[in-house]
């Protein structure tokens, strides 16, 4: 297969992708399929800088907006080796995968695992979804594990940021920097009945060996995912640790 046949061959998978998170975004109750919601962080500025080489305009920053961008870099890409100027087709390939290890698989791989596990629904979408996102993270490789991490990070960070922030527990539950994305639907199948996605002080309190028990299985399936997919194994390795450090807070 020629390299401008696989990059369209990805444009296609970006626009599967994207469809996959829009049957999840309709019929799920509450998943949240954008960075900010996820982390924390406002991605706009750094998306409309990227967008703007490629005359490109973000109506939105959610998953599918981003899905929209790379399958537009790939269908580039493709048309930089049809047209012999692979300066072009270059570019369109670096892009497209800087742009999958910042602003997207760190975040929308967890995101869609836990739409996958909290709503029955749309399980096989949101599944599908985020085995997708990591064959190409095993084609990309943009996170392997290396032999020796100095230097990767500044002391006391990993992947995701600052591994101790100060945040109290009850604000690192509500961001994947905890080690997993809690949805409302996990809070009301630990309170039987509605609940927002941010948990109380004393809510906390109430559901701590609960709590603990999902963050120790989320790290066991981090380090699993680590050892099954070695092109995203270092997000998924610090993701394990992080839902360790923060049951061992929540056993405290």
């Amino acid at each position: 297969m020629s390299a401008a046949e696989t990059a369209r061959r990805e444009a296609g998978r970006w626009v599967g992708l994207a469809g996959l998170a829009q049957a999840v975004r309709i019929a799920g109750p509450d998943p949240l399929p954008r960075e900010v919601d996820v982390t924390g962080f406002d991605p706009e500025e750094d998306l409309a800088r990227r967008a703007r080489r490629w005359g490109h305009r973000f109506s939105s920053f959610d998953f599918e907006a981003l899905a929209g961008f790379a399958a537009g870099l790939a269908a580039a890409e493709a048309d930089g080796w049809d047209g012999d100027d692979p300066t072009v087709a270059t570019r369109a390939f670096e892009e497209r995968r800087f742009l999958f290890s910042d602003r997207i698989v760190h975040w929308a791989v967890p995101w869609a695992d836990a739409a996958g596990r909290c709503h029955p629904q749309v399980r096989e979408p949101a599944h599908a979804l985020r085995d997708g996102l990591l064959a190409l993270g095993d084609r990309m490789r943009p996170a392997p594990l290396l032999t020796g991490g100095e230097g990767l990070y500044p002391p006391g960070e990993d992947a995701f940021g600052p591994l101790d922030d100060g945040s109290a527990i009850e604000t690192l539950l509500g961001s994947l920097h905890s080690g997993v994305v809690i949805f409302g639907a996990t809070a009301r199948s630990l309170f039987g009945q509605e609940h927002e996605r941010w948990l109380r002080q004393d809510e906390v309190a109430l559901l701590r060996n609960d709590l603990c028990t999902l963050f120790e299985n989320a790290a066991g399936r981090w380090r699993t995912l680590a050892e099954e997919h070695p092109g995203t194994a270092r997000l998924w390795r610090d993701l394990a640790e992080r839902a360790a450090r923060t049951a061992t807070r929540l056993s405290a």
